[in-house]
């Protein structure tokens, strides 16, 4: 149902979320090395994630990834439309044939 992409995405910026501030960067390779993925893989996904404007990113020595603290409610929602698009979104994000207010609950609740 989610795309793989989708599930990188949700642990990157879950601890992103958790690790970063402005002042506080995680790097691309910590980052890998905590969510198990290849550096490689996982920053064509940061990019799409920076452009999109879910984080914010900096190069050089001491750069890396955050969080800006006027998106720190993110919703899952937000996230897998970014990621995957609105075919999915479109349908129950738990994989029900019928969504009730609970489900969507669930699903908008922020990162």
């Amino acid at each position: 149902m989610f795309s793989r992409t989708f599930a990188y995405a949700l642990r990157a910026m879950t601890f992103i979320a958790q690790e970063s501030n402005e002042d506080q960067k995680v790097s691309l390779e910590e980052l890998a090395t905590s969510i198990q993925l290849s550096p490689h893989y996982l920053g064509k996904i940061m990019q799409e994630l920076v452009r999109k404007g879910f984080l914010n990113s900096a190069k050089g020595p001491g750069g890396g990834f955050w969080l800006d603290k006027n998106r720190s409610d993110i919703t899952i929602y937000e996230l897998l439309n970014a990621v995957d698009g609105d075919h999915i979104v479109n349908s129950c994000l738990m994989g029900r044939l019928k969504c009730n207010a609970k489900i969507h609950v669930l699903c908008m609740m922020s990162i």
